[in-house]
């Protein structure tokens, strides 16, 4: 892989990555009250795909929209595509 890629970017960035948010738990909150305000009290299942860190996922577990035990976050390994080709 290219020093240059975005993939090598992100994998480099791995491990630092909660250190973006400067007060995490504030950052999941917030996240998952604005999702919430969209997604409404449905209490639905939710699959958070190419998740990065989780912040979305875990933000709305925590706020109770989405129901127990059905919030699921995948991030897809780099060497998968994250589109399927067109005609699939």
């Amino acid at each position: 892989m290219p020093e240059t890629s975005v993939a090598h970017f992100y994998d480099e960035l791995a491990d630092d990555y909660h250190l973006i948010y400067s007060d995490w738990d504030a950052s999941i909150r917030r996240q998952g009250d604005a999702l919430d305000a969209l997604i409404g009290q449905d209490r639905a299942a939710v699959l958070d795909c190419s998740c990065g860190i989780g912040t979305q996922a875990i933000g709305l577990s925590c706020a109770g929209t989405v129901s127990p035990g059905r919030t699921s976050a995948h991030e897809p390994p780099p060497a998968l595509p994250v589109r399927p080709p067109s005609g699939t």
